[in-house]
């Protein structure tokens, strides 16, 4: 009896060890994902440093255009409701770019619990500087957009910023 456990221990510490660990999951974890707004776009000068910054992942509407999806839920709160996956950053200066950085790793999910996946496939990633600190976008606040591919990205980093 005890060989048959030692044995067995041992072949789940390999496949614990081993290389793909999805075993066809179509889950996969939430990458870290980072913000760069360039001091080029009007509201990513050092004045906003220290302000919130949040970014969510949506898995309908690729084609949707964040500004339009941020104004149509901006009176509708929370926020978190409307995204697969939701986190807020505080604003730091970058090290090498003039501008306003950002790194997100922690997730909410519509109803505000944690959330560590997602499933795998292509998102619309939505972010916004909050300046005024009222947890919604304004139309006077830079947003950006892009995509992730969840389960095939390590680090994306959104840079395509947008200001009115």
């Amino acid at each position: 009896m005890r060989k048959t456990l030692l044995s067995l221990s041992g072949l789940l510490l390999t496949s614990c060890l081993g290389g793909d660990n999805s075993g066809g999951s179509p889950f996969a974890p939430i990458p870290d994902t980072q913000i760069l707004c360039s001091s080029t776009v009007i509201g990513c000068q050092t004045s906003q440093i220290g302000s919130k910054i949040y970014l969510g992942y949506l898995s309908q509407g690729l084609e949707i255009s964040c500004d339009e999806f941020l104004h149509e839920i901006s009176w509708q709160p929370p926020l978190r409701r409307h995204f697969d996956a939701l986190a807020s950053a505080t604003a730091e200066a970058h090290f090498q770019v003039p501008g306003l950085y950002g790194l997100f790793n922690s997730w909410q999910g519509p109803l505000g619990q944690t959330v560590f996946s997602l499933e795998r496939g292509t998102y619309r990633v939505c972010a916004f500087i909050d300046s005024n600190d009222n947890g919604r976008w304004d139309i006077s606040e830079p947003f950006a957009q892009g995509t992730v591919r969840v389960g095939e990205e390590l680090m994306p980093e959104i840079t395509d910023w947008v200001n009115f």
